[in-house]
């Protein structure tokens, strides 16, 4: 579990950026980066993912269209289609093929949506 401080962290040097930038950011900053398991990333990757759809920061989409249905349901069918290898996440390139389910749509602080 990550603290409010790494969290924050990470929400902010990922913020309206796409999902292989967020991936890049998800290491507690206690951590050496070269010592982490991709086990371990996608465990961040998902606790932030979460945490930036339920505060109200994120939204899914896929081709410009918002993904219907609830935070844990989206998480879940994102969470299904993941690699389960970090060769199958082709340094980070499978967040931008077809087999990827979403795409992060950002909140800004004036109601717009910024899709990536």
């Amino acid at each position: 579990m990550l603290t409010s401080q790494e969290y924050n962290r990470i929400k902010t040097y990922s913020e309206f950026g796409s999902f292989y930038l967020l991936w890049g950011q998800c290491f507690p900053a206690s951590s050496e980066v070269s010592n982490y398991s991709y086990e371990e990333n996608k465990k961040i990757f998902f606790e932030v993912l979460n945490k930036l759809l339920k505060d109200g920061y994120l939204k899914l989409h896929k081709k410009g269209v918002l993904l219907k249905g609830s935070i844990d349901k989206q998480i879940q069918k994102f969470y299904m289609a993941f690699p389960n290898t970090e060769e199958d996440m082709e340094d980070g390139l499978w967040f931008y093929f077809d087999d990827c389910p979403a795409e992060p749509a950002w909140l800004k602080k004036d109601g717009t949506i910024e899709f990536c």
